[in-house]
């Protein structure tokens, strides 16, 4: 419960206010306030917070969200972005990715990649699945200062289509590797995991594979060998006649 103004390495921050300068590692809950990270990774959560971001990697969940990039990788999901601009010069390079993450929305759970919601952007959303994210990859526009322009992306992603209040999140995590289908009216449908048959006698293992050339390899070189074995008695027997 401090009210912070500090610089600090390697700290965590739950339930503080104010202006934090982190180094290496930083653990955010709850704050409110202002976060500049200088060659740190981070990790905020249920915050509301501005971040200066310089040559770090910073993880965001379920935040509200003013974010200055430089030289970063911002992995972000279910936040609500209310600016994000790039200042990288020429030789740096700033992109945001999206998590896999499970989650619930509307009192159903999800295991899916989950972008964020821009408040201050009209984006063309539709939500027919609902699961609370964009049918389609939307592609929000940042300002980047390499081209004095907001009509750029880092990323296209399934932007959520509420806001942050109407979702939890439970964990990041990979979910498996999924089927779709395309439904009548052109929207990908979720199937259920892949299911991996065992292999067939037409699809060998590289394992049972190697074993039969093994086995085959051993069964010609005993052939070989007794049939030269023969060859040398024959050969002199014969030799014995004449």
């Amino acid at each position: 419960d401090a009210n912070l103004n500090v610089t600090a390495t390697n700290s965590v921050f739950d339930n503080c206010t104010g202006v934090v300068a982190i180094g290496e590692n930083g653990t955010f809950s709850r704050f409110n306030g202002t976060i500049f990270a200088e060659r740190a990774n981070i990790t905020i959560t249920e915050s509301n917070a501005t971040i200066h971001c310089s040559n770090s990697t910073i993880i965001a969940l379920k935040n509200r969200l003013n974010i200055t990039l430089k030289n970063c990788t911002l992995k972000a999901s279910l936040n609500e972005i209310l600016e994000l601009k790039v200042l990288d010069d020429w030789n740096e390079f700033s992109r945001m990715e999206y998590l896999p993450l499970i989650y619930s929305y509307k009192e159903k759970r999800f295991w899916t990649f989950a972008g964020n919601h821009w408040p201050n952007q009209e984006l063309d959303i539709t939500d027919k699945n609902g699961d609370g994210l964009a049918d389609y990859a939307v592609c929000p526009k940042v300002y980047m200062s390499k081209y004095q322009s907001t009509e750029f992306s880092l990323l296209c992603e399934p932007v959520l289509v509420e806001g942050i209040e109407n979702y939890e999140w439970h964990g990041i995590e990979l979910p498996p590797l999924s089927e779709f289908r395309m439904n009548e009216e052109g929207i990908l449908e979720y199937v259920g995991p892949v299911k991996v048959e065992s292999p067939t006698e037409t699809e060998k293992t590289p394992e049972k594979i190697t074993a039969e050339y093994i086995f085959v390899s051993l069964a010609i070189l005993i052939v070989s060998l007794i049939s030269g074995a023969l060859l040398v008695l024959y050969i002199a027997k014969h030799r014995e006649l004449i």
